[in-house]
């Protein structure tokens, strides 16, 4: 997560740091601001609070109550809380006498630290940062006891020396680099180490070592056979695991996982996959795992392939368990023909022993149970490409699903085939080959193994040919017909009905990246309950995945299989197709109409099933208008333009309109015009004023011929605003009469105070014109109110709060900007929340409160970068850098006005541009002239053009 200001990166370290404890307000404040802060600190705390539960994503993250507020922590996220269960685990497995799984889950929780705690962080952490130290420290000298314990006395010996350099009053280290070297056969050199530590102690502390370092020098000194190291254990006599995979990669949380249940004598553990049947690495995970705890199991490991989903037949439960009697040197005469005989001979052989059975590949729990043990003692490791729900429900397994690899093990392991030097020369490629394989295990080797196969083939050539073609049927081995993508996804699908492989298909017709019951129903032209049990039981075959409640996903290569599949069959897709976009519609136009209900609950629902589908929507747009489906793909855009702007979502706004400009041409002259006047908008939120100016003009076209007054209004109030951006505001001002005009002569009320209560005073401000701007607003403030939106009611609020600070009267605009507020939170409109504190900042620093002011609009500032309108980002860039001078911190100033300028120019905000280079030139005259002058020229050459009168002020004061 990248946060926008150091004071929420604090923030969230301090609450971390507490680990689901309550944290004091006055203490956050304290951390955030010093012995000092400010009078609004509590309010501000507020603020961010508010906006890191926004980065968080889930707003219940972080709740308030009496002690202060809290952050709700999930199980394995904090490395601080999964580094001390892995210590308690440790000691938990020493005491029971598992010293192998303690070493192992000490070097887990140490291999978690990447440097300091909380380095970098507020002071309030610094006694949880020496705590985190002191364990880290102990943890890893206990690491050391147990691997001297184990015999391994050699490979620790260079992790000693460094540790001692680094804390070199430590003695137990001391001691135990002794031993190692001891045990090395380097005498000398443990002597040494002990005549180094009394110098030391002696000299820096006037202590000598404690007696038991001064001890071990002594059975040293008198090669004392308690010093030798330990016998090793004698070998299992039954060890039938496959080989262990050498370039195995990550799954640390699923081998730690395996670990636990490890813990639970009698326990079956299920091992199944996600989001991909066969690929994910079920086998390669057991068989890992298994390789590393084989310690635990004295009296051997058995492994058995039942072959679930293989082209043959399954292995039947009698050749299984005949199997499993013969590798346990039952001799065959000996094994009962009559199943219930053999389960009972097999449970008899395994009783009383501690051995480990993985049971690979298996497709029922019915071909699983005779296999289990009779007793506790043994440990059950079973993958399967099923849920193996009653194996769960009756036998009491325990079920792991497997996901696919992060993306950086999967380059992790792209290097450990292929070799670090090869990949890391061209990284960026290798990144992208790992996203086309879906960072399924099975995939990438095989990617990997073609590209060791030509050692001459540079990989971006690999990738545009494995992009250019079905990966599905690319991933494949000439030599080995296991090893290919599309054998294990079919193995799956024939596992299924012939309806459900129908179902399956058809979501190679889906152009989005998650489905629900409705969506399928679309599809398949089916009710919901026939939908809803078909993605269940996709799901439990692991051909989908239930990523949230009710939503439903696969990677890329699933869908690749589905569309082959599509192909080959030669099925219909544009009915199941054009059902889904018309069910599409219907839904956004339900929605938006919700939006305006004036009902916050349903509202929010709207807007919460609008989030949910967005990805979805906007990829069905770009599908109907690929396909020349223009209608189609304009109603489904059109009910979307509110939500994408108030959301912020301003890439996928233009993204999903100008793929329905393109294909529009010949459509419905108002449904165009509606598509036009939406693309422009995006256009302007994104600083694109140029492209903006003309979508807009050619829409004023489209309207005046249809005689739609109303629309020309919104059209010409768009241009207005696009001409303001560029500072054009005698162009921009024309453009609003013409707009009221309009809006009047259709009888338009809400519009007409739309405009009253931003169009026009919002450049009568940025025109210097301050008291018309007031004038605007008191006279029209009580139409607005009665015949305009929420939205527009806050936006005339902040504009004559704007106009009261610049008239210097500052102390009328607090009342107006509560109200706003207010407005903003309950309607839920994240920009104007922000303008409220842009606004509010503003006063503060008009009002002699810089520091309160840099804190607000730092915040307004988080915000409007993450929305996309870059036209306001710049507006904010200069507040704040406005604000930073005031405040004495003139470095700061000056990079934020330079920000300013870059994206000025880069979108076209001249007048905004001028107030950077003003602001510069205010800055630099002492300490730079040259360069100050310099921006002075470039303001007034802009200023000249735009608003002379400004122009001559600004001569008076620096010229």
């Amino acid at each position: 997560m990248t946060l926008a200001t150091p004071k929420l990166r604090q923030l969230l370290v301090m609450l971390l740091a507490a680990a689901g404890r309550p944290v004091a307000a006055d203490v956050l404040a304290h951390c955030l601001w010093g012995a000092r802060p400010p009078k609004t600190a509590r309010k501000s705390l507020m603020v961010y609070v508010s906006r890191l539960r926004t980065q968080l994503g889930k707003t219940d993250r972080i709740e308030f109550g009496p002690a202060g507020y809290t952050i709700t922590l999930l199980p394995g996220e904090l490395d601080a809380q999964v580094f001390e269960q892995l210590l308690a685990d440790a000691e938990t497995a020493r005491a029971a006498g598992d010293p192998q799984r303690a070493t192992a889950l000490l070097r887990q929780a140490l291999e978690l630290w990447r440097g300091d705690a909380y380095f970098d962080a507020p002071d309030g952490t610094r006694t949880e940062h020496d705590r985190l130290e002191e364990l880290r420290l102990t943890a890893f000298e206990d690491l050391i006891d147990a691997e001297l314990a184990a015999g391994r006395h050699t490979g620790v010996i260079t992790e000693l020396t460094a540790a001692i350099t680094a804390h070199p009053y430590r003695e137990r280290p001391r001691g135990q680099l002794m031993l190692a070297l001891y045990r090395s056969g380097r005498q000398a050199e443990a002597l040494a180490v002990y005549r180094d530590a009394h110098e030391r102690f002696t000299e820096d502390l006037g202590l000598a070592p404690l007696p038991p370092l001064q001890q071990l020098q002594q059975q040293i000194l008198h090669a004392d056979p308690a010093l030798d190291p330990p016998a090793a254990p004698a070998a299992p006599r039954f060890r039938f695991l496959p080989r262990n995979i050498p370039d195995f990669t990550g799954r640390d949380r699923d081998l730690r996982w395996l670990d636990d249940v490890a813990q639970e004598p009698g326990n079956t553990a299920v091992i199944t996959a996600i989001a991909g049947t066969a690929g994910v690495g079920k086998t390669a995970l057991a068989v890992r795992w298994a390789h590393g705890a084989a310690g635990r199991f004295p009296d051997g490991q058995l492994y058995l392939n039942l072959r679930g989903y293989d082209r043959d037949r399954p292995l039947r439960p009698i050749d299984a368990v005949t199997h499993l009697l013969l590798c346990l040197d039952v001799p065959a005469d000996a094994i009962p023909v009559a199943l219930d005989d053999a389960v009972a001979r097999f449970r008899d052989t395994v009783a009383g022993k501690r051995m480990l059975i993985v049971l690979d590949n298996a497709s029922t729990a019915k071909q699983v149970r005779p296999l289990l043990p009779g007793e506790p003692g043994c440990l059950v490791v079973v993958t399967s490409r099923d849920r193996l729900s009653g194996l769960v429900a009756h036998d009491g397994a325990q079920r792991l699903t497997l996901g696919l690899l992060p993306p950086e093990e999967s380059v992790e392991l792209l290097r450990r085939v292929l070799g670090k030097e090869r990949v890391d020369a061209d990284l960026a490629h290798m990144r992208e080959l790992a996203d086309l394989c879906a960072h399924l295990p099975l995939a990438l080797r095989i990617a990997a193994a073609q590209l060791a196969d030509q050692p001459d083939l540079d990989t971006a050539s690999y990738v545009a040919a494995l992009r250019a073609r079905s990966r599905v049927a690319a991933l494949a081995l000439d030599d080995d017909e296991d090893l290919a993508v599309r054998s294990v996804l079919d193995q799956s699908c024939h596992a299924l009905s012939p309806a459900d492989q129908a179902g399956f298909r058809l979501l190679g017709v889906f152009p989005g990246v998650d489905v629900t019951a409705d969506t399928v129903a679309a599809l398949a032209g089916a009710d919901l309950d026939t939908a809803a049990r078909l993605l269940e039981r996709l799901a439990a075959g692991h051909l989908l995945d239930e990523h949230a409640p009710g939503r439903f996903t696969w990677h890329d290569l699933i869908g690749d299989y589905a569309r082959t599949a599509l192909d080959e069959l030669a099925e219909d897709t544009g009915a199941p197709l054009r059902r889904l976009l018309a069910d599409y519609t219907r839904r956004a136009e339900t929605a938006n109409e919700q939006l305006l209900s004036g009902h916050d609950d349903v509202a929010a629902r709207a807007r919460a099933w609008l989030e949910q589908e967005r990805r979805n929507l906007v990829e069905c747009v770009a599908r109907a208008a690929e396909l020349g489906w223009g209608e189609a793909a304009a109603r489904l855009a059109v009910p979307l333009w509110r939500f994408l702007h108030f959301a912020g979502h301003t890439t996928d706004w233009i993204a999903m309109f100008e793929r329905a400009v393109a294909a529009g041409d010949g459509i419905d002259e108002g449904l165009q015009a509606s598509v036009l006047n939406g693309l422009g908008g995006a256009y302007i939120k994104a600083g694109r004023y140029d492209e903006a100016i003309a979508i807009h003009e050619r829409c004023v076209g489209v309207r005046s011929a249809l005689g739609d007054h109303a629309g020309v209004a919104r059209s010409y109030a768009n241009l207005a605003l696009s001409y303001e951006h560029q500072g054009r505001y005698d162009d921009a001002l024309v453009q609003v009469r013409l707009g009221l005009d309009a809006a009047r002569r259709a009888g338009d009320r809400a519009f007409t105070a739309a405009m009253l209560s931003g169009s026009l005073p919002t450049l009568y401000l940025h025109n210097g014109q301050v008291e018309q701007a007031r004038e605007i607003l008191r006279t029209h403030l009580a139409e607005i109110r009665a015949d305009g939106s929420d939205l527009d009611v806050a936006r005339a609020l902040h504009n004559l709060a704007e106009g009261h600070c610049r008239a210097g009267e500052p102390e009328l605009a607090m009342p107006l900007l509560t109200e706003a507020r207010e407005i903003a939170e309950r309607t839920g409109d994240r920009h104007q929340v922000m303008a409220a504190a842009w606004i509010l900042g503003n006063v503060m620093r008009d009002t002699g409160r810089p520091h309160e002011a840099v804190d607000l609009i730092e915040q307004a500032l988080a915000e409007i970068s993450s929305s996309g309108s870059r036209g306001e980002e710049v507006e904010v860039r200069n507040d704040l850098a406005k604000s930073y001078a005031q405040a004495g911190a003139a470095d700061q100033a000056v990079a934020e006005y330079r920000r300013s300028v870059a994206l000025a120019r880069e979108i076209g905000t001249r007048h905004f541009e001028a107030t950077a280079h003003a602001g510069l030139a205010r800055l630099l005259r002492s300490d730079e002239p040259g360069a100050a002058a310099d921006h002075l020229v470039a303001a007034l050459r802009i200023l000249d053009q735009v608003n002379p009168a400004e122009a001559a002020r600004l001569r008076a004061e620096l010229g």
